[in-house]
């Protein structure tokens, strides 16, 4: 018998790294494992790794219609989600750009904060409404080191991960206010 027998969780970004080890670790734990990533072949690779307890649905989560979408499908095929987490991430928006911040791009920022910084956001809005229709749930925000402990060469990816940090808090507040059975960790 698994820790997770029973539960439904999406993990975003799962076709590698972070994504890919904790989609392994639900689906051997009992979890059925919604797997998510803008990369199909690894993503494939990972469900296929993770076996009959696990789907693969291509997701960009810096767009709110696939989240719309990703939650649907989920809704409709298991009735409940119950962990999402935000687990997608980039570290630098353009190849070889500069994330310093004196030379960072407009277009460099706000690539890295659409995946970084949005996605997580409507991660946990959607997730929100998911949970709250079947009695609760636990999100679990990927941060990093670079919330915390400032990089003058990736400044957009610090700040973004500040953001995730932020907004852990005000999730968690949120829902504890309302009664949600939600939590929401970082």
């Amino acid at each position: 018998m698994g820790r997770l027998d029973g539960k439904v969780a999406m993990v975003t970004g799962a076709g590698s790294g972070i994504g890919r080890a904790t989609a392994l670790l639900f689906s051997s734990e009992g979890a059925q494992v919604i797997i998510t990533d803008i990369n199909e072949r690894n993503g494939n690779i990972v469900a296929t790794e993770a076996g009959a307890n696990a789907l693969f649905l291509s997701h960009d989560v810096s767009c709110e219609a696939g989240w719309i979408s990703a939650m649907g499908e989920t809704l409709n095929r298991y009735s409940k989600l119950d962990v999402l987490v935000n687990n997608a991430a980039i570290s630098s928006g353009e190849a070889g750009a500069s994330a310093d911040p004196e030379n960072t791009t407009v277009e460099n920022w706000e690539k890295i904060h659409k995946v970084n910084a949005l996605g997580p956001f409507l991660g946990c809005k959607h997730a929100i409404a998911a949970m709250r229709e079947s009695g609760g749930g636990s999100i679990i925000n990927i941060s990093s080191a670079g919330a915390l402990i400032p990089s003058p060469m990736e400044t957009p990816y610090g700040m973004a991960k500040s953001g995730v940090t932020s907004l852990t808090l005000s999730v968690a507040m949120h829902c504890a206010t309302h009664g949600y059975n939600i939590r929401c960790n970082s």
